[in-house]
C-alpha cells in the first residue's frame, strides 16, 4: 500500500510523513510505502510539504489494517515408500492472518 502526498512548490516541497503525529521519514519522496503491511499500519498518517517559501499540513487519514500476510517457511525430510529421504529445504506458504 502507498500513500502520497502532492505539492506544486516551485522550488521543488521535501516531505515529512507523520504517523500518530510522530516522524516516520523526511526527505523528497512524496510516496509512502507501507509494504509488506502489517497490523502495526494502523492508525492516523499525514504529511507536511515544506520548501524555503513556506510549509502546509494535510489532513489526516486513518489507516485500518484488518489482515496482514505473512510468509511461513519450513524445512522437513519427505520419505518415499522405499525408504529413500528427500529433504525439502523450503516451503513457502503465504497467510493472512
Amino acid at each position: 500500500m502507498n500513500l502520497t502526498c502532492s505539492s506544486d512548490a516551485n522550488p521543488a516541497a521535501n516531505y515529512t510523513w507523520y504517523k500518530e503525529n510522530k516522524t516516520l521519514i523526511q526527505g523528497p519522496q512524496d510516496v509512502y510505502h507501507l509494504t509488506p503491511i502489517r497490523l502495526s499500519d494502523t492508525g492516523n498518517y499525514s504529511c507536511r510539504s515544506e520548501n524555503e517559501y513556506g510549509s502546509i499540513n494535510s489532513t489526516s487519514v486513518h489507516i485500518d489494517v484488518l489482515c496482514e500476510y505473512k510468509t511461513l517457511k519450513n524445512t522437513m525430510d519427505i520419505s518415499t515408500g522405499n525408504g529413500d529421504k528427500h529433504l525439502l529445504r523450503s516451503l513457502t506458504v503465504g497467510l493472512f492472518v
